[in-house]
């Protein structure tokens, strides 16, 4: 019997991988050095964002990381907001056009941070109560949030209000 197989000979983006049996396992000549906690893919496959949630992990400043598609040009975009070694950040959100990041920063006082895709306009929003940020929504105006007290709710990233979706609505 006789078998097709396709060898690609680093011919295809890293974005090509993501969600394949592979994933990010194999053998990587870019920059990724250690499997982030996220991958966002940006737009029509131009790149991705990717997050390091400790110092502690890698040889890199935990924070928010932005590459190409081939998981080249690796540059930080925000760095975590703690000066001490216990920087963390929980998950994050883009929206499809990679120019706007809401993440969930986890040290001292829980909050979301807003910020541009090349990190600049940082602001936050204080939260104790978000278990897992879903989205941006309603033309990247909220983000769609599941808390511990209410369930579903949106935030606005402008202002912070704060409205309720789906009360009690919890997620597995």
């Amino acid at each position: 019997g006789s078998d097709t197989v396709e060898v690609d000979t680093n011919r295809s983006p890293l974005l090509a991988a993501i969600g394949t049996p592979m994933g990010m396992s194999a053998a990587l000549t870019c920059g990724i050095w250690q499997m982030p906690t996220d991958l966002v893919p940006i737009g029509n496959g131009e790149g991705f964002f990717l997050a390091y949630p400790w110092d502690w992990e890698t040889d890199r400043p935990a924070g928010i990381y932005r590459s190409d598609e081939w998981g080249h040009n690796l540059r930080l975009v925000m760095r975590g907001l703690s000066d001490s070694n216990g920087t963390m950040w929980g998950k994050f959100v883009s929206n499809a056009q990679g120019t706007k990041i809401v993440g969930q920063n986890l040290v001292n006082s829980p909050q979301l941070v807003i910020f541009g895709g090349e990190g600049e306009g940082i602001r936050g929003i204080p939260t104790d109560d978000v278990f897992r940020l879903k989205g941006l929504v309603n033309n990247d105006s909220e983000v769609l949030v599941e808390t511990s007290r209410d369930g579903l709710v949106t935030i606005d990233i402008v202002n912070g209000q704060r409205t309720l979706v789906i009360h009690g609505a919890k997620e597995a």
